[in-house]
Order: C-alpha cells, then structure tokens, then sequence
C-alpha cells in the first residue's frame, strides 16, 4: 500500500506513527509548502515503512509516487481542493477533520469517489477509542434496547495566553475558517453522536453565545438539540464551564450507558426490577461508584505504561480504514454519519439566532 502524506504539521506526525503500526504500509511522500518539514517527518517513518521524498510540488508527487492512499492534514479551507485531486488521481482518501467547510463539497467528493471505486475516509477518531468500540457493540447489539436519547458534552480548554488558540497574532486555522472552534471541536461531538442516534434526516436546532472567552466574532458557548425519526439528542460545547468534562450518555429502553470519553471509560446501569425503587437506587449508586473507581484505576495504570494513549482511536481507525481498502469492506465511518456530520456543523455554524452576551 503506497501512502503520500499531504501537510508535514503536528497531525502528520501522528499520522506517521499510525501508518508505522500497518502492515505492508509504505510511505512514498510527504507534501509540505516547506520542503525541510517534509524531511523532517520523512525521518519519522520506521524502518521497512518506506523511504519517503519530500515534495512542494503536489501534482509531481502524485504523478511520480502513484499512491493508493493520501492523508489529508491540511488546514480545513484545503481540504476538498487536496482531496478532489487525489481521487481524480485514482487514490484513496483519510481527510482530517472537519472533513470539509461546506456539505456541497463533501458530496462532490463522494460523487467523484464512488464513480472511481475510492474509499473515502474522515478522522473522526473518538469513535474507534478502545472504550467507543465497547460501547458501540453494546448499543449495536440492542443490549440496552432501543436508543432513545443520545447526551454529548465537550469542554475545551483554550490555555493560558500563550496558547496557539489564544495568542496574539495566532496563525492557527479556526481563525480563518468560519465556525472557527465549532469545525475544530464539533465533529468528534457530532460524528460521535450520530453513530448512535442515526444520520439520516437529522434536524438541528442550535443556538451560541460568547461570554468573551472567544474572540469578537466567534462563540464560546454551544447548544444543539437534534431529532432523527423518534430519537432525540443535544450537544452541549463549552470553552467556559470548569472542570472540562468530555462525556457521552445513550439512554436506552432497556439500560443507559455513561461514558466518560475523557477517561476511557463507561457504565452501564438499569435498575433491578425486582427491588423496591429506593433499594434499586441506591443499589445501582453503589455499582456505578464501584464500577467508576476501578475503570478509572484501571485506565490510569493502562496510560501510565503506555498501554492507553490519546491517539490509539486514530491509529484504530486508520487501520480499519486500510483494511477496508485490502478486503473491499465498506470504510470505517459511513458516508451518512459523514455527510450528516458536515451538514449539522454547516447548519449551525449558518444559523442565524445567534447573539452575543
């Protein structure tokens, strides 16, 4: 499998690390506008895993190196102009998230992809985490029964002053892409989201404010209600409230499902029917307590020896997605939670409710 990765940033190099863990992976090049940074990350690749050549020019790369796949790591603005001439090449496609700033661009790609037999897929990374997969064999399986209401919640943490999202003169991209934060942050929420509530003719109703955590222009504060047939689900996004929790709750007819997706782990609860309300109460207090303490010890220890890393759901991810393209299987995040995904960020990022505080 020939790779080209396109964007020698920070993202590239976990890119790097991903493809360094597959099989039969070969990197063959890496575009960067500095042609140094590509080198730099070509030294990344582990042996037996190519022997990259750095490129400025992507048109020569993609006609020297004829890659099955290519990376997109690219800021957002470039994304379906890096991509549509990748397929159009004959290549494969992994695009960074957002996966593109507006829903007529993503289906064009999809058109171009499905005509080509490409695979198409979105770095949308939480939903292959170790503890996201547990969870989507439970919801898949009707363990918890039939999914009712879908709960997202995302704080982020803007830094200190010299935070690249919040130092003067920052270059960073959420500041010259519309939707800023939102297209930064929203598509773990919304992707995550959509697996479990289902992505077809999905309805949004948002609203934003800024409480000044943000720049002038731009929100700190998101609330989203969605409705898909008879499932309901919101999504709350937060640069302001403290702790920064990152959680997501399914409520099932049968049971609900709590997943700390910050700290790699999830319960399961219901209440016994054969106990008295209060004795099921408080019964399943003690199960969820007990059952939080020893997930979180167990995690830390995982993380701790290196066993757990932040970027595992990405690499977890990349495989599936490569082996999707070996076996001809369908990719790993489907073409509709994808397209509901852009669409639902385009939706709110388009709304016109929303005000300043």
């Amino acid at each position: 499998m020939r790779v080209c990765i396109v964007g020698a940033g920070e993202i590239a190099k976990v890119h790097i690390k991903g493809v360094n863990k597959i099989e039969g992976a070969q990197v063959v090049g890496i575009l960067d506008r500095y042609y140094t940074r590509g080198e730099m990350l070509a030294e990344m690749v582990e042996e037996g895993h190519g022997n990259p050549i750095a490129y400025v020019d992507y048109e020569k790369m993609l006609k020297e190196q004829n890659p099955d796949v290519v990376h997109i790591c690219l800021p957002p603005n470039l994304h379906f102009s890096y991509a549509e001439k990748a397929l159009q090449y004959g290549a494969h496609i992994l695009v960074e998230k957002p996966f593109t700033v507006t829903l007529k661009d993503a289906e064009r790609l999809y058109e171009i992809a499905d005509s080509k037999n490409l695979k198409i897929c979105p770095m949308y990374n939480h939903l292959f985490d170790k503890a996201a997969l547990e969870v989507k064999a439970l919801v898949h399986s009707k363990s918890i029964g039939d999914v009712v209401n879908v709960e997202s919640y995302y704080g982020f943490n803007l830094g200190g002053a010299k935070s690249k999202y919040n130092l003067k003169g920052s270059a960073h991209w959420v500041y010259d892409t519309p939707g800023g934060h939102l297209l930064n942050i929203g598509p773990h929420i919304l992707s995550t989201m959509l697996e479990f509530t289902g992505a077809d003719d999905v309805e949004f109703i948002p609203m934003a404010i800024n409480r000044g955590k943000a720049r002038e222009g731009m929100f700190d504060e998101y609330r989203v209600l969605i409705k898909n047939g008879k499932n309901t689900g919101s999504f709350t996004l937060s640069l302001n409230a403290n702790p920064y929790f990152h959680f997501l709750n399914i409520y099932g007819t049968k049971s609900s499902i709590f997943y700390d997706i910050a700290n790699w782990h999830f319960k399961k609860q219901a209440l016994n029917p054969k106990f008295p309300n209060a004795l099921a109460r408080a019964t399943n207090n003690l199960f969820v307590s007990w059952k939080g303490i020893t997930s979180t010890i167990g995690a830390t220890l995982q993380s701790l020896t290196g066993r757990l890393t932040h970027f595992d759901g990405m690499w977890e991810l990349m495989s599936q997605f490569y082996q999707s393209i070996e076996q001809d299987l369908p990719p790993p995040v489907s073409k509709e939670v994808n397209l509901a995904t852009v669409r639902g960020l385009e939706t709110i990022e388009n709304v016109t409710s929303f005000q300043s505080v």
